[in-house]
């Protein structure tokens, strides 16, 4: 996972084993190592001002931490493991939503900044897979998250993805190489836009 802070002054990364790293972006001087969570570092969201940033993980814990020193400034446990964590740019809201059937995680849908666009990504339990739940899950975080346009992307080769996409209104722009979390490498992906 990887992060800049909206001045551009830092860059934020997670590894696999928990590690989250802090360097200065203008010559990626290493300022800051730490042993963040227990597992995959699936997230990262700098504060619109810079001074704090939030990790998130498949341990199922959000931190939020003080830049430039890393120290912790809270911990929150969330339902689950969490995979994408956002701020909102005008305010603290971190726009994440995880959904529970039967109190289990089914979905997370989360709002973050992607090249200075807002983009939507989602996640699903492949025992959820097929039933629904995936556009139930968008639709009713798109009723929550007013910002448009809205930028989404999937693998080429999603075509449920896809599909749930155009279920929640979005429309197919172009495609583009891109770095897939879930694959963990870069591949051919479909670009959707809300507006």
């Amino acid at each position: 996972s990887v992060a800049l802070s909206a001045d551009g002054a830092f860059l934020a990364t997670g590894t696999r084993t928990g590690v989250m790293c802090l360097r200065r972006r203008r010559d990626l001087a290493l300022l800051q190592c730490t042993t963040a969570h227990q597992q995959r570092v699936s997230g990262l969201s700098f504060h619109p001002d810079g001074k704090s940033l939030v990790s998130v993980s498949w341990d199922g814990w959000a931190t939020v931490w003080q830049v430039p020193s890393l120290a912790v400034r809270a911990r929150h446990r969330v339902d689950g493991s969490a995979n994408a964590v956002a701020h909102s740019p005008t305010d603290d809201t971190i726009a994440i939503k995880t959904i529970l059937l039967d109190g289990s995680v089914a979905s997370h849908v989360a709002q973050f900044e992607r090249f200075g666009e807002p983009e939507v990504t989602y996640w699903i339990g492949r025992e959820y897979w097929g039933k629904g739940v995936a556009t139930e899950a968008l639709s009713e975080f798109l009723r929550d998250v007013k910002t448009r346009p809205l930028y989404a992307r999937a693998a080429k080769d999603n075509v449920a993805s896809i599909r749930v996409l155009k279920k929640c209104g979005f429309t197919f722009t172009a495609y583009e190489t891109a770095f897939a979390n879930a694959r963990d490498e870069r591949s051919f992906a479909a670009l959707l836009r809300l507006c």
